[in-house]
């Protein structure tokens, strides 16, 4: 190999470099936070609270949980902090805890493209009150599955009865004749009667 090769070599290379960066501008974004149980299983069972922060930069943050105000640290596990292709991170943070009823879990969220902490709460509802939910909702749709199609044949058989019998006494607009037995005798209810 020749000078004048390497020399073409280094020049491209340092022209590259100046005109091509490597590290992105810099720039903050802030993470978007969300909490979820990993399971939902009944009281008094460990579940598995997740805080995942996603589609952040830089990607120095912190996490903290939280239960009833008081931070919490054993039962806490992290993933390790993922860079995402377009220079962006995501890291879960997940809290193993047992749901009661009334108990209030935060994850607090510090980042430097956030003005403050941000705080995104889930509370534990009673095993109870979700069974009872759960029961009114299963109550109004298995009213609703018998109200529809009683509704339906009932407006079906009106409309069936309208075009069986047009002539009724509403119809024709003729007084009744009754007779001492109390059968009506109009013309309109023997014309129906025959159908």
């Amino acid at each position: 190999m020749s000078l004048p090769f390497y020399a073409s070599t280094l020049n491209s290379a340092t022209l590259c470099s100046k005109e091509t960066p490597l590290l992105p501008p810099p720039r903050q974004v802030k993470p978007k936070v969300k909490v979820s149980p990993s399971k939902s299983g009944a009281q008094a069972h460990p579940n598995t609270l997740v805080c995942s922060m996603t589609e952040y930069y830089s990607g120095r943050i912190e996490v903290k949980w939280l239960k009833n105000g008081q931070e919490q640290t054993a039962g806490v596990v992290s993933t390790e902090l993922m860079q995402n292709g377009d220079w962006t991170f995501q890291i879960l943070v997940m809290l193993e805890m047992t749901p009661r009823s009334g108990d209030v879990y935060t994850c607090q969220v510090e980042h430097s493209g956030l003005s403050g902490p941000v705080t995104m709460l889930w509370e534990a509802q009673a095993g109870s009150a979700r069974s009872k939910m759960l029961m009114g909702v299963g109550g109004f749709i298995l009213g609703l599955t018998f109200l529809a199609p009683g509704l339906l044949i009932y407006l079906r058989n009106k409309k069936d009865q309208k075009r069986r019998c047009p002539f009724n006494s509403n119809n024709l607009r003729t007084n009744s004749m009754r007779s001492l037995d109390g059968v009506d005798h109009s013309p309109a209810h023997f014309l129906c009667f025959l159908n």
